[in-house]
């Protein structure tokens, strides 16, 4: 069985922000929920953006809109594919969080966090299962 990566992310409603939004209330947004990393929406539920908690560190204005401050490059990952492809794309872009899709629209976030549970868990099939080695002089 292949692991896709609408199996291992979180099931609860997404928490996104709007390119309208003020950097004050995606503040409000990480601390009241402990995220570090919100997907930027636009009025047709696009993802257009990201915004971190690191993206927040100079920001004194918090009247200052989203759309100002957030990363207009996003890596998404549509929520049927393999596990396998979300790590690969991560590692090679140096990054901890996938914005999941369907038909383009927002349906979650995959990190860093939850392919490391997956892998704790077990819950994968290994392609190619080493073998034990026998100890030299060993006799069976």
């Amino acid at each position: 069985m292949t692991v896709k990566v609408i199996d291992i992310m979180s099931k609860k409603q997404p928490l996104f922000a709007t390119v309208k939004q003020n950097i004050g209330h995606v503040r409000t947004i990480f601390m009241n929920n402990k995220v570090s990393i919100l997907p930027v929406i636009d009025a047709d539920e696009y993802v257009v953006g990201v915004i971190s908690h690191r993206d927040l560190i100079d920001q004194t204005n918090d009247e200052l809109r989203v759309d100002t401050i957030m990363t207009a490059k996003v890596y998404t990952i549509p929520s049927y594919e393999n596990v396998d492809i979300a790590a690969r794309i991560m590692k090679k872009q140096k990054i901890h969080h996938l914005i999941v899709t369907h038909e383009k629209k927002l349906v979650g976030v995959v990190s860093s966090f939850d392919l490391l549970t997956l892998v704790e868990n077990k819950r994968f099939v290994e392609k190619n299962p080493s073998t034990p080695k026998k100890a030299k002089g060993a006799h069976v």
